[in-house]
Protein backbone atom coordinates (compact mmCIF):
# COMPACT_ATOMS: atom_id res chain seq x y z
CA UNK A 1 0.00 0.00 0.00
CA UNK A 2 2.82 2.39 0.85
CA UNK A 3 4.58 1.52 -2.39
CA UNK A 4 1.50 2.41 -4.39
CA UNK A 5 1.14 5.70 -2.55
CA UNK A 6 4.76 6.59 -3.30
CA UNK A 7 4.31 5.71 -6.97
CA UNK A 8 1.23 7.98 -7.10
CA UNK A 9 3.24 10.85 -5.59
CA UNK A 10 6.05 10.28 -8.07
CA UNK A 11 3.61 10.32 -11.01
CA UNK A 12 1.95 13.51 -9.76
CA UNK A 13 5.31 15.18 -9.22
CA UNK A 14 6.41 14.14 -12.70
CA UNK A 15 3.19 15.59 -14.16
CA UNK A 16 3.72 18.85 -12.29
CA UNK A 17 7.30 19.02 -13.53
CA UNK A 18 6.06 18.33 -17.08
CA UNK A 19 3.48 21.09 -16.91
CA UNK A 20 6.05 23.45 -15.47
CA UNK A 21 8.40 22.69 -18.37
CA UNK A 22 5.61 23.34 -20.86
CA UNK A 23 4.74 26.67 -19.22
CA UNK A 24 8.42 27.58 -19.08
CA UNK A 25 8.87 26.77 -22.75
CA UNK A 26 5.79 28.79 -23.69
CA UNK A 27 6.94 31.79 -21.66
CA UNK A 28 10.38 31.55 -23.21
CA UNK A 29 8.87 31.36 -26.71
CA UNK A 30 6.63 34.35 -26.01
CA UNK A 31 9.52 36.38 -24.65
CA UNK A 32 11.60 35.59 -27.72
CA UNK A 33 8.73 36.59 -30.04
CA UNK A 34 8.15 39.74 -28.00
CA UNK A 35 11.80 40.73 -28.40
CA UNK A 36 11.58 40.04 -32.14
CA UNK A 37 8.38 42.08 -32.42
CA UNK A 38 9.73 44.96 -30.35
CA UNK A 39 10.90 46.98 -33.40
CA UNK A 40 7.50 46.45 -35.05
CA UNK A 41 5.71 47.53 -31.87
CA UNK A 42 7.83 50.66 -31.65
CA UNK A 43 7.23 51.38 -35.34
CA UNK A 44 3.46 50.87 -34.89
CA UNK A 45 3.47 53.23 -31.90
CA UNK A 46 5.29 55.83 -33.97
CA UNK A 47 2.77 55.40 -36.82
CA UNK A 48 -0.20 55.72 -34.46
CA UNK A 49 1.28 58.78 -32.80
CA UNK A 50 2.00 60.39 -36.19
CA UNK A 51 -1.54 59.83 -37.44
CA UNK A 52 -2.99 61.00 -34.13
CA UNK A 53 -0.97 64.21 -34.27
CA UNK A 54 -1.98 64.68 -37.92
CA UNK A 55 -5.65 64.29 -36.94
CA UNK A 56 -5.18 66.80 -34.10
CA UNK A 57 -3.54 69.28 -36.48
CA UNK A 58 -6.38 68.80 -38.96
CA UNK A 59 -8.93 69.35 -36.19
CA UNK A 60 -7.17 72.59 -35.30
CA UNK A 61 -6.56 74.01 -38.78
CA UNK A 62 -9.00 72.11 -41.03
CA UNK A 63 -12.04 74.37 -40.61
CA UNK A 64 -11.21 76.60 -43.64
CA UNK A 65 -10.99 73.48 -45.85
CA UNK A 66 -14.37 72.12 -44.77
CA UNK A 67 -15.95 75.56 -45.08
CA UNK A 68 -14.87 75.58 -48.72
CA UNK A 69 -16.61 72.24 -49.24
CA UNK A 70 -19.92 73.52 -47.89
CA UNK A 71 -21.61 76.80 -47.00
CA UNK A 72 -23.78 74.99 -44.46
CA UNK A 73 -22.22 74.94 -41.01
CA UNK A 74 -23.81 71.62 -40.06
CA UNK A 75 -22.70 69.78 -43.21
CA UNK A 76 -19.26 71.41 -43.10
CA UNK A 77 -18.95 70.03 -39.57
CA UNK A 78 -19.95 66.60 -40.89
CA UNK A 79 -17.23 66.70 -43.57
CA UNK A 80 -14.75 67.81 -40.90
CA UNK A 81 -15.65 64.94 -38.54
CA UNK A 82 -15.58 62.36 -41.36
CA UNK A 83 -12.11 63.45 -42.46
CA UNK A 84 -10.89 63.43 -38.86
CA UNK A 85 -12.22 59.89 -38.26
CA UNK A 86 -10.79 58.74 -41.62
CA UNK A 87 -7.30 59.86 -40.55
CA UNK A 88 -7.61 58.01 -37.23
CA UNK A 89 -8.91 54.82 -38.90
CA UNK A 90 -6.18 54.95 -41.55
CA UNK A 91 -3.54 55.29 -38.82
CA UNK A 92 -5.01 52.32 -36.94
CA UNK A 93 -5.01 50.22 -40.10
CA UNK A 94 -1.41 51.09 -41.00
CA UNK A 95 -0.24 50.40 -37.44
CA UNK A 96 -1.89 46.98 -37.37
CA UNK A 97 -0.26 46.15 -40.70
CA UNK A 98 3.12 47.10 -39.25
CA UNK A 99 2.39 44.63 -36.42
CA UNK A 100 1.46 42.05 -39.07
CA UNK A 101 -2.10 41.99 -37.75
CA UNK A 102 -3.66 42.93 -41.06
CA UNK A 103 -6.30 40.21 -40.71
CA UNK A 104 -7.51 41.81 -37.50
CA UNK A 105 -7.60 45.20 -39.25
CA UNK A 106 -9.68 43.77 -42.11
CA UNK A 107 -12.02 42.11 -39.61
CA UNK A 108 -12.50 45.37 -37.74
CA UNK A 109 -13.29 47.23 -40.96
CA UNK A 110 -15.71 44.51 -42.05
CA UNK A 111 -17.43 44.61 -38.66
CA UNK A 112 -17.74 48.38 -38.85
CA UNK A 113 -19.27 48.07 -42.34
CA UNK A 114 -21.83 45.49 -41.19
CA UNK A 115 -22.73 47.67 -38.21
CA UNK A 116 -23.18 50.66 -40.50
CA UNK A 117 -25.50 48.72 -42.83
CA UNK A 118 -27.54 47.47 -39.88
CA UNK A 119 -27.99 50.99 -38.54
CA UNK A 120 -28.86 52.29 -42.03
CA UNK A 121 -31.67 49.74 -42.37
CA UNK A 122 -32.89 50.40 -38.83
CA UNK A 123 -33.15 54.15 -39.44
CA UNK A 124 -34.16 54.30 -43.10
CA UNK A 125 -36.00 57.64 -42.98
CA UNK A 126 -33.23 59.28 -40.97
CA UNK A 127 -30.60 57.86 -43.31
CA UNK A 128 -32.45 58.92 -46.48
CA UNK A 129 -32.84 62.50 -45.19
CA UNK A 130 -29.19 62.51 -44.16
CA UNK A 131 -27.96 61.27 -47.56
CA UNK A 132 -30.31 63.67 -49.37
CA UNK A 133 -28.86 66.56 -47.36
CA UNK A 134 -25.33 65.58 -48.34
CA UNK A 135 -26.36 65.24 -52.02
CA UNK A 136 -28.08 68.65 -51.94
CA UNK A 137 -24.96 70.22 -50.45
CA UNK A 138 -22.68 68.46 -52.95
CA UNK A 139 -24.74 69.30 -56.06
CA UNK A 140 -25.69 72.77 -54.75
CA UNK A 141 -29.05 73.22 -56.55
CA UNK A 142 -29.63 76.11 -54.14
CA UNK A 143 -27.83 77.95 -51.39
CA UNK A 144 -28.61 79.95 -48.30
CA UNK A 145 -30.44 83.13 -49.30
CA UNK A 146 -31.89 81.68 -52.54
CA UNK A 147 -35.61 81.86 -53.23
CA UNK A 148 -36.85 78.39 -54.16
CA UNK A 149 -40.20 76.78 -54.91
CA UNK A 150 -40.80 73.13 -54.09
CA UNK A 151 -43.73 70.98 -52.97
CA UNK A 152 -46.06 73.96 -53.43
CA UNK A 153 -44.07 76.15 -51.01
CA UNK A 154 -42.08 79.24 -51.99
CA UNK A 155 -39.59 80.79 -49.61
CA UNK A 156 -36.06 81.97 -48.89
CA UNK A 157 -33.55 79.34 -47.77
CA UNK A 158 -32.32 80.19 -44.28
CA UNK A 159 -30.55 76.97 -43.32
CA UNK A 160 -29.46 73.70 -44.92
CA UNK A 161 -29.08 71.03 -42.24
CA UNK A 162 -28.17 67.37 -42.21
CA UNK A 163 -31.81 66.24 -42.16
CA UNK A 164 -33.92 69.32 -42.93
CA UNK A 165 -33.90 72.59 -44.87
CA UNK A 166 -35.50 75.71 -43.41
CA UNK A 167 -37.45 78.11 -45.63
CA UNK A 168 -38.85 81.54 -44.75
CA UNK A 169 -42.11 82.02 -46.64
CA UNK A 170 -43.60 85.29 -47.86
CA UNK A 171 -45.87 85.34 -44.81
CA UNK A 172 -42.81 85.20 -42.55
CA UNK A 173 -43.42 81.67 -41.29
CA UNK A 174 -40.67 79.07 -41.10
CA UNK A 175 -41.14 75.87 -43.10
CA UNK A 176 -38.86 73.04 -41.97
CA UNK A 177 -38.83 70.50 -44.79
CA UNK A 178 -37.18 67.04 -44.81
CA UNK A 179 -34.27 66.95 -47.26
CA UNK A 180 -35.65 63.79 -48.86
CA UNK A 181 -38.86 65.65 -49.79
CA UNK A 182 -36.88 68.40 -51.52
CA UNK A 183 -34.37 66.08 -53.19
CA UNK A 184 -36.99 63.74 -54.68
CA UNK A 185 -39.37 66.42 -56.03
CA UNK A 186 -39.26 69.19 -58.60
CA UNK A 187 -37.47 72.32 -57.42
CA UNK A 188 -37.43 75.81 -58.95
CA UNK A 189 -34.62 78.16 -57.94
CA UNK A 190 -35.92 81.64 -58.72
CA UNK A 191 -32.70 83.29 -57.54
CA UNK A 192 -30.69 81.67 -60.33
CA UNK A 193 -33.06 82.86 -63.05
CA UNK A 194 -31.78 86.18 -64.35
CA UNK A 195 -35.02 87.17 -66.08
CA UNK A 196 -38.33 85.85 -64.82
CA UNK A 197 -41.44 85.91 -67.01
CA UNK A 198 -44.60 86.87 -65.13
CA UNK A 199 -48.21 87.01 -66.32
CA UNK A 200 -51.45 88.64 -65.20
CA UNK A 201 -54.67 87.02 -66.50
CA UNK A 202 -58.11 88.62 -66.54
CA UNK A 203 -61.30 88.98 -68.62
CA UNK A 204 -62.59 92.03 -70.43
CA UNK A 205 -65.69 92.89 -72.43
CA UNK A 206 -65.53 92.34 -76.17
CA UNK A 207 -65.10 95.65 -77.96
CA UNK A 208 -64.88 96.89 -81.52
CA UNK A 209 -61.37 98.26 -80.85
CA UNK A 210 -59.63 95.21 -79.41
CA UNK A 211 -56.37 96.09 -81.21
CA UNK A 212 -56.36 99.56 -79.68
CA UNK A 213 -57.05 98.15 -76.22
CA UNK A 214 -54.22 95.65 -76.66
CA UNK A 215 -51.76 98.40 -77.63
CA UNK A 216 -52.95 100.56 -74.72
CA UNK A 217 -52.40 97.69 -72.27
CA UNK A 218 -48.86 97.10 -73.56
CA UNK A 219 -48.09 100.84 -73.42
CA UNK A 220 -49.30 101.25 -69.85
CA UNK A 221 -47.61 98.10 -68.55
CA UNK A 222 -44.31 99.08 -70.21
CA UNK A 223 -44.20 102.19 -68.00
CA UNK A 224 -44.17 100.20 -64.76
CA UNK A 225 -40.89 100.57 -62.86
CA UNK A 226 -38.81 97.43 -62.29
CA UNK A 227 -39.50 95.60 -65.56
CA UNK A 228 -36.79 94.34 -67.89
CA UNK A 229 -36.44 97.21 -70.38
CA UNK A 230 -34.87 94.92 -73.00
CA UNK A 231 -38.13 92.98 -73.41
CA UNK A 232 -41.45 94.51 -74.43
CA UNK A 233 -44.56 93.37 -72.54
CA UNK A 234 -47.04 91.31 -74.55
CA UNK A 235 -50.82 91.16 -74.52
CA UNK A 236 -52.40 87.90 -75.68
CA UNK A 237 -56.09 87.04 -76.08
CA UNK A 238 -56.38 83.43 -74.99
CA UNK A 239 -60.11 82.57 -75.16
CA UNK A 240 -63.70 83.85 -75.47
CA UNK A 241 -66.22 83.34 -72.66
CA UNK A 242 -69.77 84.55 -73.52
CA UNK A 243 -69.44 88.31 -74.15
CA UNK A 244 -66.00 88.51 -72.56
CA UNK A 245 -62.53 87.70 -73.85
CA UNK A 246 -59.80 86.20 -71.72
CA UNK A 247 -56.59 88.20 -71.73
CA UNK A 248 -53.06 87.47 -70.48
CA UNK A 249 -50.42 90.18 -70.15
CA UNK A 250 -46.81 88.96 -70.05
CA UNK A 251 -43.88 90.97 -68.70
CA UNK A 252 -40.34 90.24 -67.53
CA UNK A 253 -38.57 91.12 -64.28
CA UNK A 254 -34.80 90.95 -63.61
CA UNK A 255 -33.70 89.13 -60.44
CA UNK A 256 -36.95 89.68 -58.54
CA UNK A 257 -37.48 88.81 -54.92
CA UNK A 258 -40.94 87.54 -54.04
CA UNK A 259 -41.82 90.80 -52.29
CA UNK A 260 -40.58 92.83 -55.26
CA UNK A 261 -42.56 90.59 -57.61
CA UNK A 262 -45.77 91.16 -55.64
CA UNK A 263 -45.25 94.94 -55.76
CA UNK A 264 -44.63 94.86 -59.51
CA UNK A 265 -47.75 92.74 -60.11
CA UNK A 266 -49.67 95.31 -58.09
CA UNK A 267 -48.38 98.12 -60.32
CA UNK A 268 -49.14 96.12 -63.47
CA UNK A 269 -52.75 95.55 -62.37
CA UNK A 270 -53.12 99.30 -61.72
CA UNK A 271 -51.72 99.96 -65.21
CA UNK A 272 -54.25 97.53 -66.72
CA UNK A 273 -57.13 99.28 -64.94
CA UNK A 274 -55.87 102.68 -66.12
CA UNK A 275 -55.77 101.40 -69.71
CA UNK A 276 -59.36 100.19 -69.34
CA UNK A 277 -60.48 103.62 -68.10
CA UNK A 278 -58.65 105.41 -70.91
CA UNK A 279 -60.17 103.09 -73.51
CA UNK A 280 -63.65 103.24 -72.05
CA UNK A 281 -63.87 99.56 -71.15
CA UNK A 282 -66.87 99.38 -68.86
CA UNK A 283 -66.98 95.73 -67.81
CA UNK A 284 -64.48 93.03 -66.95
Amino acid sequence: MGLLLRLSWIIQATAVVGWADIVKQKLHLWSVNAVKMLPNVLAALVVWMAFYLAARMFRRFGHPLTRRLSRSQAIAGLYFDLLYVAIIVLGLYVGLNVLRLDKIAVSLLAGAGILGLTLAFAFQDLTSNFISGVCIDFNKPFGIGDVIETNGITGTVEDIGLRTTTLRTLEGTLQIMPNKTIFQNTLINHSRTRVRAVSVAFEMAISDSMDGISRALVSEVAQVQGLDVTKTPECVFTDIAANNVKVCVFFWVVHPSEQQLMRIRHQVILAVLKAFRDQGVKRL
